[in-house]
């Protein structure tokens, strides 16, 4: 039996290294706080969904979100052709929320952002894996075909491509290398890159992996841009074709 929870006071939860067994605790702990105004999610992992209603709620950091894990004992296979470990999803549905952080490690988790129609600050520095390396850590030898390579990558292009929507009103926006990538690959098939009311952009981007024309390719959807912040790392931990 989950305990009722009735925080009423608390406005900033920060949650560290823990499993929560499903959407229900989350919830319950977003319902049982009205006041609350700030929550970081750090290595928290077990739940496919945060909704919460409140008007209280506008910022939430989000860092190495892990994916729910199959229970070895029940009667599902721990296959990589199973939804829970091959197409893994989190949705945030917030739709007062003003200010979102994403960082870290996903390995192959697609953050699906529902409703977050009130956002002005925005940081996606979140880097995932391929699905060669997903595959790998699930002790699967089968090699990994080239069509099935492109239509895993595909998949976060699309998945970007939303964010892009989403994010469309945010004056306040930084972003990771990878993230550049997918508005020049737009461009290259015909596609619409959606115009960004963005004041205020910085790009975290590696020295290694940085794609010039996919930044142009970003710096065209951005004509409201008033500043411009641009910081080069040595970090090794990329998305890998």
């Amino acid at each position: 039996m989950i305990p009722v929870i009735a925080w009423k006071s608390l406005k900033s939860l920060k949650l560290e290294c823990v499993t929560l067994n499903d959407d229900q605790i989350l919830n319950l702990l977003l319902s049982g706080c009205p006041s609350l105004e700030t929550m970081e999610l750090y290595d928290v992992g077990g739940f496919r969904r945060l909704e919460t209603n409140s008007l209280n709620f506008k910022r939430l950091n989000l860092k190495n979100h892990r994916v729910p894990e199959v229970d070895s004992d029940s009667d599902v296979d721990i296959d990589i052709d199973n939804e829970n470990v091959n197409d893994p999803s989190l949705e945030i549905f917030a739709p007062y929320l003003e200010h979102l952080e994403i960082s870290g490690n996903l390995d192959n988790l697609k953050c699906r952002l529902v409703d977050v129609s009130s956002l002005v600050n925005a940081r996606l520095t979140f880097y995932i894996s391929c699905i060669k390396h997903v595959r790998r850590d699930h002790g699967d030898d089968i090699g990994v075909d080239e069509y099935s390579c492109q239509d895993y990558h595909q998949g976060f292009r699309i998945l970007i491509q939303d964010y892009l929507q989403k994010l469309s009103c945010a004056t306040e926006l930084t972003f990771g290398s990878w993230f550049t990538e997918v508005p020049c690959m737009l461009q290259f098939k015909g596609l619409p890159v959606p115009e960004l009311k963005c004041k205020y952009l910085t790009l975290e981007l590696n020295m290694e992996s940085f794609d010039l024309y996919g930044a142009a390719g970003l710096f065209g959807a951005l004509p409201y841009v008033e500043t411009l912040n641009i910081d080069m790392t040595e970090n090794h931990l990329l998305l890998r074709p």
